[in-house]
């Protein structure tokens, strides 16, 4: 396989993997009463961003733990908004999320991350933006 053979696969792979667990999530979520749903939702986006913390701690460098800190403080502030406020605002999480992800590229964010992990999470936060959005219209 050629390198760029190579990188498609992992783009597919995580995209696939994107939208299985994100379908998963919202088939839960649309199974339990709004209120709980929220609450589920805004725990899965700060979970989501606890785990660049592992991916900063394993990389080790100090611009990226600093830049990663600041992205997981807001993370975890659009979620509690999302939850105390309204679930725009949670989706206003998982969106920026997805495009934090979209920003982990060779000139951009250099946290070292597995190659699959990007297209997987972007794809995950969009779609469930995406029913937040549709949900509670």
């Amino acid at each position: 396989m050629t390198q760029n053979t190579t990188q498609r696969a992992h783009a597919l792979r995580g995209l696939i993997i994107g939208i299985v667990g994100a379908v998963a999530t919202v088939m839960i979520a649309s199974l339990l009463p709004k209120p709980m749903a929220l609450e589920l939702l805004s725990i899965v986006l700060g979970g989501i961003a606890f785990v660049y913390f592992g991916f900063v701690l394993m990389d080790g460098r100090k611009r990226e733990m600093f830049i990663e800190f600041g992205n997981i403080g807001l993370t975890i502030a659009l979620a509690l908004l999302g939850l105390w406020v309204a679930p725009y605002w949670l989706a206003a999480g998982y969106l920026a999320h997805g495009l934090w992800d979209a920003l982990h590229h060779p000139r951009g964010i250099q946290t070292n991350i597995p190659r699959w992990y990007i297209p997987f999470c972007l794809t995950y936060d969009w779609v469930v933006a995406g029913f937040i959005l549709l949900w509670w219209r």
